[in-house]
């Protein structure tokens, strides 16, 4: 809810915004500055969530762009403009959320990988005295990627 002094300053209404849409994912502030690291923003920490909340620091563009993209909202909502933006600041923001789906994409197949690895590193005779239901479970755990794929497309 925008206060009458968010009206007349951008800063406080732009705090407003980012505190609306940061509660709305439910998120504390701590867990923005973690996401504001996450995407290069090493040294962004609570406190400074909490002064841009709180309109007691400027945040320059290229912090803002990043903002409206962890929020996942194009910057023209923080502006207090609404809408949707315009189509670059959109195919941005979609770029931005495909590269954080293929990194956590990499992040489980590499993960897949490791446990397929210590699968292969069984005995076999702890394999074979596995109920069939787990055998079946163990089995398909060890399928390629372009197995499940192939198993997927039947």
């Amino acid at each position: 809810m925008e206060d009458e002094s968010s009206e007349r300053d951008p800063n406080a209404a732009f705090g407003v915004k980012v505190r609306e849409l940061r509660e709305a994912h439910g998120w504390n502030q701590s867990e923005l500055a973690r996401r504001m690291v996450e995407r290069g923003w090493d040294k962004y920490s609570q406190v400074a969530v909490k002064r841009t909340e709180n309109a007691e620091r400027a945040v320059r563009l290229d912090e803002a762009l990043t903002l409206a993209s962890v929020l996942g909202v194009p910057l023209s909502a923080l502006l207090g403009q609404g809408g949707e933006g315009g189509d670059v600041e959109r195919a941005l923001q979609i770029g931005d959320r495909i590269r954080d789906l293929q990194g956590e994409l990499v992040a489980k197949a590499h993960e897949l990988e490791r446990a397929r690895t210590a699968l292969q590193a069984l005995p076999p005779d702890t394999l074979e005295s596995l109920h069939p239901l787990d055998r079946a479970f163990v089995d398909s755990a060890l399928w390629t990627p372009l197995q499940v794929l192939e198993r997927w497309d039947q």
